[in-house]
């Protein structure tokens, strides 16, 4: 009785398969829904039965099996599923129910001030569905070729940046880790721009100044201003409705660069947040002045500005030192650093190679004028000036910088061993630089700031004491690599004038002009700047900086009633050649 009560069902395969939660139950008496979930199907009967029979005989397994036997032979199935009478309801349910509306022309739905009901939200609802289905533009060959034409679009715009990269940045395009750099900043770029339409944020979240900065830092301010316009244009193109703020981003880009160019310590990363967040609530206010309500989203959209530029600069205070470790970069935050006179391995290079040391920090002067007159990186081409020399700390005394007048240790060694030693300042700067983990910029410019040039006064002088055949003139060469940069170029051309300036017994204009006309064109017949990007009109302007410069260092002064300087003796007397050699 209890089972039956419950109802056993002949076919419960049907009740899963259509997920019914209430079935109707229809006897002599009438119809009476029951829940789904108290019906008892045959899996279900037998371990009911068993349950039961293992309770009523729990010492007698025989009588406890007689019983399952008998009920489960009598317990048959007293719900039957009615296939056809199923299938007559459901028709009937299916007729009662409206599928479409029928709205006459110019028949109201709804009226002005007129609380909607179900059935006009219902008519409404309608008409839009149809509107929209009858949308040519929503046919599936139609969102195709939208789709296809955006992808072009897109493909494009990367094309032409390839381009840029290609033509413009041949240190980065040809460079697989330097690409992969640009690469890493881009695609976080894109993961950032999903995460705001997919969470359907305010579009000038979009971290524009960020791709801009970090690779301005990383890089050049060049690189970070077209990465900051494709950055900006890849939303436009794909989505033209984001052009006001595809404007405003690439404008915050663009000042986020120029807030890095003039920043001269990292503790002032501050600032490139206030360029930023400037820019967005310029461009905002320029966006939007021409909306019908101008000041309705402009509060909002400006203080996401100012979280974007927020991010920005943290990002670039936190975020710069992990990419640089990745990629063996050193950003602008880092050569600010190592512009720091207190740093430890300057503080040993003005200990122990005095002369060397102020040598560099006038090169430094001079390679930071004449690359800001150029269009070079400044601040690279100083610290590169800074380090050059720094190899010169383990025998500063065979420099001629760093010796006393009238002591020359060259005349004491071959010309042979004149020349190991000076090419060796390169080679311990190198692995001296390494031990102090100083970026590859600094590095680059210890190896290339003598290129592949002869030492041509040792390379005579041992000519004049052997015999040609047994003197090899690569035995005198620096090992090279030529310069791979503007700024190396820059570094070259100054400290070979220099040294040379320093020789000079009259330092007119004259007399410097010419010394730096002949060895800054030497250098360029030698070969040593063909691997550099220096144009002939660079050339120009880096003579003239430095005949300027070199001739204020070394202005006579006048000379006050006994204080006349006494003549320099035979011996003290010293040619432009061997200076230069000496002095590396």
């Amino acid at each position: 009785r209890d089972l039956f009560a419950r109802g056993l069902v002949d076919n419960a395969a049907i009740l899963r398969r259509n997920d019914y939660r209430e079935v109707v139950v229809i006897d002599g008496e009438g119809e009476l829904r029951r829940n789904s979930e108290g019906l008892v199907d045959q899996g279900k009967l037998d371990q009911a039965v068993r349950a039961e029979a293992q309770a009523r005989f729990p010492d007698d397994g025989a009588r406890a099996q007689v019983f399952f036997e008998l009920v489960r032979g009598h317990a048959l199935a007293n719900l039957i599923f009615d296939a056809d009478e199923t299938g007559r309801r459901r028709d009937v349910a299916a007729s009662s129910i409206r599928g479409f509306y029928d709205v006459g022309k110019n028949e109201r739905i709804v009226g002005r001030n007129e609380r909607v009901t179900d059935e006009q939200e219902n008519v409404l609802r309608a008409l839009e569905e149809e509107r929209i289905a009858r949308d040519p533009t929503r046919t599936p060959f139609a969102l195709a070729r939208a789709h296809a034409a955006e992808a072009l679009r897109v493909a494009l715009l990367c094309v032409l940046f390839g381009v840029y990269l290609h033509i413009f940045q041949p240190a980065v395009y040809g460079a697989i880790a330097r690409l992969v750099a640009v690469l890493a900043v881009l695609v976080a770029y894109l993961v950032a721009l999903a995460a705001i339409a997919r969470f359907g944020l305010s579009p000038y979240l979009a971290p524009v100044a960020f791709v801009s900065v970090t690779l301005a830092a990383l890089f050049d301010f060049r690189l970070g201003l077209v990465a900051g316009a494709f950055a900006a244009a890849l939303p436009a193109v794909a989505t033209p409705g984001l052009v006001g703020p595809s404007f405003v981003g690439w404008m915050a880009g663009a000042a986020g660069v120029a807030g890095i160019e003039r920043m001269r310590a990292r503790s002032r990363g501050y600032s490139v947040f206030v360029f930023v967040a400037g820019a967005y609530a310029l461009g905002i206010v320029a966006v939007q002045a021409g909306e019908l309500d101008p000041w309705r989203g402009l509060a909002r959209d400006a203080m996401w500005g100012a979280v974007n530029g927020l991010f920005t600069g943290l990002a670039t205070v936190f975020l710069l030192p992990v990419f640089e470790q990745l990629f063996n970069r050193a950003s602008r935050f880092t050569l600010l650093e190592l512009t720091d006179l207190n740093k430890p391995i300057l503080k040993r290079l003005n200990m122990e190679a005095h002369g060397t040391y102020h040598h560099s920090m006038l090169l430094g002067n001079l390679v930071d004028a004449i690359a800001t007159e150029i269009g070079a990186d400044a601040l690279r081409a100083r610290v590169m000036a800074y380090y050059h020399d720094i190899g010169k700390i383990f025998k500063p005394e065979y420099f001629a910088e760093n010796q006393e007048p009238g002591f020359n240790r060259h005349e004491k060694i071959t010309p042979q061993m004149s020349a190991l030693i000076l090419m060796s300042h390169v080679k311990d700067g190198v692995e001296l630089a390494r031990q102090e983990k100083l970026p590859e910029v600094i590095i680059d410019g210890i190896r290339e700031h003598h290129g592949t040039t002869v030492m041509a006064y040792f390379y005579q002088k041992a000519l004049e004491t052997d015999s040609h055949a047994s003197v090899n003139r690569d035995d005198f060469r620096y090992p090279g690599p030529r310069p791979r940069s503007r700024e190396a170029a820059i570094l070259m051309c100054a400290d070979t004038v220099e040294a040379a300036a320093r020789s000079l017994k009259d330092p007119s204009p004259a007399h410097i002009r010419s010394l730096v006309t002949r060895l800054v064109d030497l250098r360029a017949q030698e070969g040593e700047l063909d691997d550099s990007g220096i144009t002939l009109h660079d050339l120009g302007v880096i003579k003239e900086r430095l005949v300027t410069m070199l001739t204020t260092v070394h202005q006579r002064r006048v000379a006050y009633p006994g204080q006349e300087p006494a003549p320099p003796a035979p011996d003290d007397e010293r040619t432009t050649g061997e200076t230069l050699a000496e002095s590396g």
